[in-house]
């Protein structure tokens, strides 16, 4: 008899463990699951891949805003369930629906550096996304005196210009395209550059330039008495 109950004893202990052992195994799953549907980073759409933002900018041709800016936010990898939330400089916000990846924001026209941001939102938790980007907005313009003293030194001032260009300016005498001055400079962090000139030559001289890699901007006509 003290046999037999040895033998059940232990039996039972043995099945009290095995259950030990199966509870905390179901209980880890549990966890793994939570945390990959509930909580922790966010749910990268497509797998693998993060959500991004760019803008580009350009002087407004909408006549419903004129005098601004035209921002294209695009937004790539965003999940399409989501809608997102862009916002300029802490300021300017539109919310892109479900499934739609590109808009328009018009801000305030000038040069400079902006940041834009993108947020998906209306999202399963675990699922929201953000990504920034900067741009820069362009007004290029060339500026100088209408007249100039001979032989005095001329100054042209640039400004709304991408900072990662250079400019490069000829000043040519009307009725002597023979006679012509050349400077450059390199485009500052603020968008800003100078040429000078010293014209010595009596007459109408017309300053063009060009920027590389950007293009063109308007000519300057100086009057020398």
């Amino acid at each position: 008899m003290t046999s037999v109950s040895r033998k059940h004893s232990s039996n039972k202990g043995n099945n009290i463990m095995s259950n030990l052992l199966l509870n905390r195994k179901t209980a880890v799953v549990a966890l793994a699951v939570t945390a990959l549907l509930g909580g922790g980073a966010a749910v990268a759409y497509p797998p693998g891949t993060k959500l991004t933002v760019a803008a580009t900018a350009a002087p407004s041709t909408d006549p419903a805003h004129p005098n601004t800016t035209d921002v294209l936010v695009t937004v790539s990898n965003a999940n399409p369930t989501c809608a997102t939330r862009i916002q300029i400089d802490n300021g300017n916000e539109v919310v892109l629906p479900a499934g739609t990846s590109t808009t328009h924001v018009y801000v305030t026209s000038g040069s400079g550096r902006h940041s834009v941001t993108a947020r998906t939102v209306d999202c399963t938790k675990g699922s929201k996304e953000h990504a920034k980007s900067k741009f820069v907005t362009l007004d290029a313009k060339a500026t100088g005196n209408a007249t100039s003293p001979v032989g005095k030194n001329y100054v042209v001032n640039f400004t709304g210009l991408d900072p990662d260009s250079a400019v490069t300016s000829t000043a040519t005498r009307q009725g002597s395209p023979m006679t012509q001055l050349v400077d450059s400079d390199d485009v500052d962090r603020r968008g800003e550059a100078t040429v000078k000139f010293k014209l010595k030559a009596s007459g109408t001289w017309v300053i063009t330039t060009v920027i590389t890699p950007s293009g063109a901007v308007n000519n300057v006509t100086v009057t020398v008495p």
